[in-house]
């Protein structure tokens, strides 16, 4: 039996080789359930408008279509659930003031901000929200576990 190398293989490349050309490259995360922290790829930051809505801003273009949000209201995370099913921490901590916006809204602005074209790297997702291991969007309970 072939044994498949792991993409995190000490001889493998550094985090900035896998996206030199501005993309994270998931090819080399292939048949994982999970990609790295996007903080530990690139920059992000989440903001608060003056109208109240979540904002999650990252320098470059996720690798996958992004489907919804989920954030866990007991591990205060966020984490990024894709069209494939990928799972994607955020991989920063969530500030108070932050939290509690993220408890109230029901979506999710999400921005590329180091392309030309923001239009097309620009998407409003759903926000489940998760506590003591139920999921909610807004009120509305979801799924149980």
């Amino acid at each position: 039996m072939l044994e498949e190398k792991s993409p995190f293989d000490e001889d493998d490349n550094d985090f900035e080789d896998v996206f030199k050309s501005g993309t994270v490259d998931t090819k080399k995360y292939k048949g994982l359930p999970v990609d790295p922290p996007l903080a530990s790829l690139m920059a992000v930051d989440i903001v608060i408008n003056e109208k109240g809505k979540v904002w999650i801003m990252h320098e470059y273009p996720l690798a996958r279509r992004l489907m919804w949000i989920e954030y866990d209201m007991d591990l205060n995370k966020l984490t990024l659930i894709t069209k494939d099913g990928i799972v994607q921490d955020i991989g920063m901590p969530i500030k108070p003031l932050v939290s509690k916006y993220l408890r109230k809204v029901t979506s999710v602005s999400v921005l590329a901000t180091k392309v030309e074209d923001k239009k097309s790297n620009f998407y409003i997702v759903a926000l489940a929200t998760r506590r003591a291991g139920l999921l909610y969007v807004g009120n509305k309970q979801i799924i149980e576990k």
